[in-house]
């Protein structure tokens, strides 16, 4: 498994939707009876081949590779907090263990939740102070709401008149 931020190669899916199932089929019926070792070992590769050969691919979303730019270490650190809790929990025997590391994994999940909102609202406040004029602002949501005419702020709406 790779760490947050890492980059991968392009990893491919087989697209089952799309598939030809009918030569699928075709193909996988075509395997010739051997002995149960070799069987499985030809099953396997003439299986593998017949995806290979009749299931399109499409691309999957790596999101470990697009971490926000508001992703910090603390965060990171939750997030880790957050997986050993989980795997203690799936882990745990069933009665007050169980119980325990149960309410331990809520627990991190609501700072999770909480922190990841506090630094969301951060990075939208200091984008938001970056602006000089609310005019740049109101522009930006315009274009983002597909050219509504409702202007944002009351003061945008005042220095237009003046224009």
């Amino acid at each position: 498994r790779c760490k947050r931020g890492e980059h991968n190669e392009k990893r491919l899916r087989y697209d089952w939707c799309r598939a030809d199932w009918l030569a699928f089929q075709h193909q996988v019926e075509g395997i010739e009876r051997m002995w149960i070792e070799d069987l499985i070992v030809n099953l396997n590769a003439n299986i593998v081949k017949a995806a290979e050969d009749n299931i399109p691919k499409k691309d999957v979303k790596n999101f470990t590779d697009n971490t926000p730019y508001w992703w910090n270490d603390k965060h990171e650190k939750l997030l880790t907090e957050k997986e050993e809790a989980t795997t203690a929990w799936h882990q745990a025997r069933p009665g007050r263990d169980r119980r325990a590391a149960k309410y331990s994994m809520l627990k991190i999940n609501r700072l999770v939740r909480k922190h990841e909102q506090l630094l969301r609202t951060k990075s939208w406040r200091r984008f938001c102070d970056d602006f000089k004029d609310a005019r740049q602002l109101y522009a930006l949501f315009k274009r983002s709401r597909g050219g509504s005419s409702v202007p944002a702020f009351k003061d945008t709406e005042d220095r237009q008149q003046e224009d």
